[in-house]
């Protein structure tokens, strides 16, 4: 991690970091998200890169996804960083 301008922390996703991979949307269109854990990173250094990932999710088998992009809300199909990390 590394301070911006303003003094925050800028994270910079590396491989076996934990996030948050919103996998689908449940009925009432809200996305569901579960934890799944970096595997590759497509752009080093950058904080927003996309990612390789593998989703953990109970009753599922552990899925991979290729060239996951970031965002910063939920978001079906894209990864985050977990809240408090």
């Amino acid at each position: 991690m590394t301070e911006n301008q303003s003094g925050t922390e800028v994270r910079f996703p590396q491989p076996g970091d934990i996030v948050l991979y919103g996998g689908w949307r449940d009925g009432r269109g809200v996305v569901v998200e579960v934890p799944a854990i970096v595997l590759e990173v497509q752009t080093d250094g950058k904080p927003d890169s996309q990612v390789g990932l593998k989703t953990f999710a109970m009753g599922h088998e552990m899925e991979v996804h290729r060239e996951v992009s970031h965002t910063a809300q939920p978001m079906q199909g894209c990864w985050r960083w977990r809240p408090g990390r």
